[in-house]
C-alpha cells in the first residue's frame, strides 16, 4: 500500500548521480603516468662566475643535486689518503723534493765518516762536499743520500783494491822477468840505476818516483841501467860491481869455448881443469836459474 504521507525531499541535500556532470560532455581519455619512468633532474643553476670554474669540472653538475652529492662522496673517499701531485715546473719539483725530505741546502746533509778505507786510497772533505752538491741537485733526501754515498764509497774501495792488486801482480811479474834477464847482475843493475837518478835527476824527480812507486818499476830500472851503460864506466855510478847480464855471459862462454876448445876436450891437457872451472863459472852466470 502506498504511503499516503510521503516524506518530503530536500532538493538541496540530494547527491547528484556519479555521472550527472558527464552526461553529454565526456572528456578525452588520459593515460595514467608510468610509475617506472624517472623524472630527469634539472641541472644546477650556478652563477656565471662559478659554473665554468675549472675546480668544478670534476663534479657531475648535469645531474643536479644528486650528481653533486655523488661526486662529493667520491671526493671524500680520497680525503686523508697519501697523494702525490705530478710536478710540472721547477718550483713544483722543489716543493716535491722538500716534501720528500731534501734539506733546504746542500750543507744540510749529515754524512757518517767512511769506514775501512783501503790503504793508499784518500778521502777528502772536497769529495764529500762535491757529493752533497750532486745529491742536492738530484733531490735526494738524507736517507737516500747517505745510502748512495755508502754504496759509492764501497764501490770505489773495491775498485781501488782490485787495481792495487793488479798493479802489484804486474810489478811482480815484470820484476821476475828482469831478474831472469839480468841474472846475478840484477842487484848491481839496481844500484847503477839509482846512481843515475841520484846524479842527474834531482830531488823533485826522486820524490816523484817514490810517490808514484815508479822507482820500483823494472822498466825504470832497465832504462836507467842502460843509460848508465851509455854514459860509460863511471866508478861513481857502477863501482866495482859486475854489471854483465846473462846474455853477456852467454857470449863470453861461447867465445871462451871456441878459444880453448883443444884444452877443454883433452882431459890430460895441463890447463884442462882450470879452463873447465872458468867455463863452468861463465855458464852458471849465463843460466842463473839452472845453477839453482
Amino acid at each position: 500500500m502506498a504511503d499516503d504521507n510521503p516524506t518530503p525531499v530536500d532538493a538541496d541535500n540530494v547527491d547528484p548521480p556519479a555521472n550527472a556532470d558527464n552526461v553529454g560532455n565526456d572528456p578525452a581519455p588520459q593515460d595514467p603516468p608510468k610509475a617506472d619512468t624517472p623524472v630527469p633532474p634539472s641541472p644546477l643553476a650556478l652563477p656565471d662566475d662559478l659554473k665554468d670554474h675549472p675546480s668544478l669540472k670534476k663534479f657531475n653538475l648535469e645531474e643536479g643535486v644528486e650528481g653533486l652529492a655523488k661526486s662529493y662522496v667520491n671526493l671524500e673517499r680520497l680525503v686523508g689518503k697519501e697523494k702525490v701531485p705530478i710536478p710540472e715546473t721547477d718550483s713544483d719539483w722543489d716543493m716535491w723534493f722538500k716534501a720528500a725530505g731534501r734539506p733546504d741546502t746542500k750543507d744540510g746533509y749529515v754524512f757518517e765518516e767512511p769506514k775501512d778505507i783501503p790503504e793508499g786510497m784518500e778521502f777528502s772533505q772536497e769529495m764529500s762536499d762535491q757529493f752533497a752538491e750532486w745529491a742536492y741537485d738530484k733531490g735526494l733526501n738524507q736517507t737516500q743520500a747517505q745510502g748512495l754515498r755508502g754504496d759509492l764509497m764501497k764501490y770505489l774501495g773495491e775498485a781501488h783494491e782490485v787495481q792495487t792488486r793488479s798493479v802489484k801482480e804486474r810489478m811482480e811479474a815484470a820484476e821476475a822477468a828482469i831478474k831472469r834477464e839480468f841474472g846475478n847482475a840484477y842487484e848491481d843493475k839496481v844500484k847503477v840505476a839509482k846512481g843515475v837518478v841520484d846524479r842527474f835527476m834531482g830531488d823533485e824527480f826522486k820524490e816523484f818516483l817514490d810517490d808514484s812507486q815508479f822507482g820500483n818499476d823494472p822498466r825504470m830500472i832497465r832504462g836507467f841501467a842502460n843509460l848508465a851503460a851509455k854514459l860509460g864506466e863511471d866508478v861513481n855510478l857502477t863501482g866495482q860491481h859486475d854489471t854483465l847480464t846473462p846474455t853477456d855471459y852467454k857470449a863470453q862462454a861461447a867465445e871462451f869455448r871456441t878459444k880453448n876448445a883443444a884444452a877443454l876436450m883433452d882431459k890430460f891437457h895441463p890447463d884442462h881443469n882450470r879452463l873447465v872451472k872458468q867455463l863452468t863459472n861463465l855458464t852458471e852466470k849465463a843460466f842463473p836459474g839452472a845453477a839453482a
